[in-house]
């Protein structure tokens, strides 16, 4: 059963944007900042960008300590990409979007029966900031969150 997005906000591009991470350690004047909700707006920012002759950073939820989002260019703000596409209960999978905070998933998924294997103590990162940046769970029997992922 895939959830639908209700009052999704309008995807769009904007100029002159500050970003900064959590600690604001990390900070950029990108040059656009995207915010997709969609697969299609997604790929109409990186044709947009790429056409420009702009680098591309994906920014979450700021939660990286690294400047893996520090950009001049585009940066592309995946939080309204936040739904569960699929659901397959028997075979314990779902298909998720890649904007959806940890938290959130974990809630949703409950209501399905199902849940994370493992997860950390901070659950306000985008699943692709957290397997993009190997967060892990507690205890070193666990596998981390990256090692939970079907392509």
């Amino acid at each position: 059963m895939a959830e639908t997005q209700t009052d999704m906000p309008d995807e769009r591009e904007e100029t002159g944007y500050h970003w900064r991470n959590w600690s604001r350690e990390q900070r950029c004047r990108p040059e656009v900042m995207a915010h997709p909700h969609t697969r299609e707006g997604l790929i109409e920012a990186v044709m947009n960008a790429t056409t420009a002759g702009r680098a591309v950073k994906v920014a979450g939820s700021g939660h990286s300590f690294t400047p893996a989002a520090v950009t001049d260019g585009s940066m592309l703000r995946i939080e309204g990409m936040n739904r569960i596409l699929e659901v397959d209960r028997p075979g314990n999978r779902v298909k998720v979007e890649a904007g959806i905070r940890l938290g959130d998933l974990n809630r949703r998924l409950d209501r399905h029966g199902l849940a994370l294997e493992n997860l950390g103590d901070i659950d306000k990162q985008t699943l692709a900031g957290a397997i993009s940046t190997a967060t892990h769970g507690t205890g070193a029997k666990w596998r981390n969150l990256s090692a939970q992922v079907e392509a």
